[in-house]
């Protein structure tokens, strides 16, 4: 599951610019939501997916959805999947900030340019405290064995917990809950831009 909570940087608040948006790729449903700011994205206007609602975002999502199927008629690797996402980041990363998510349902890659933590929590399951109300939360009543469960926030929100911080620039991805590949970025002090 993937949701998003969005501070709408660019677009007008209505249903077609919510998060997260959803294109098929190689008859696979994509699912991708971004936290940032792009500008003078490139011309899509010809391109074969098409952005449907007016935000940065889904217009980053749909350039890159293009760029994947231009570059690989059919389903390539996992590992070439993951190399070709951050090709293209580099690109996109030039016209601002970039943090995202993008998963096939099988499998989910996060690109941190500001900030980004993630958790992956197992059984057995306990209880953690939350940072914003202190309430106590007990894992246990909403999991059971065998659960895996990757959580990637901009921020953590639970306080006795390890998270783990990315550094700008780093990607990671992550299959049924596992991380299986780690591009460590250039670690600086985040900037915010108005996204954060």
């Amino acid at each position: 599951m993937i949701a998003h909570i969005r501070k709408a940087t660019q677009g007008e608040v209505n249903i077609e610019n919510t998060h997260p948006f959803i294109r098929e790729i190689w008859g696979e449903n994509w699912v991708f939501a971004h936290n940032g700011n792009l500008k003078d994205l490139p011309d899509m206007s010809e391109s074969f997916c098409q952005p449907i609602g007016s935000t940065d975002s889904e217009a980053a999502f749909c350039y890159m959805a293009e760029y994947l199927k231009n570059r690989f008629r059919k389903k390539p690797s996992e590992m070439q999947i993951f190399e070709a996402i951050q090709d293209i980041t580099q690109k996109l990363a030039t016209h601002g900030t970039f943090n995202f998510i993008l998963s096939n349902g099988e499998w989910m890659i996060a690109h941190c340019a500001t900030n980004l933590h993630y958790l992956t929590r197992k059984a057995p399951f306990g209880k953690a405290h939350r940072i914003d109300d202190e309430g106590v939360i007990d894992f246990n009543d909403y999991a059971k064995d065998g659960d895996k469960v990757t959580i990637i926030t901009t921020f953590p929100l639970t306080k006795d917990e390890s998270w783990t911080k990315m550094e700008n620039g780093g990607f990671v991805f992550f299959k049924e809950g596992d991380k299986v590949a780690e591009i460590i970025g250039v670690a600086k002090e985040a900037t915010d831009d108005g996204t954060l």
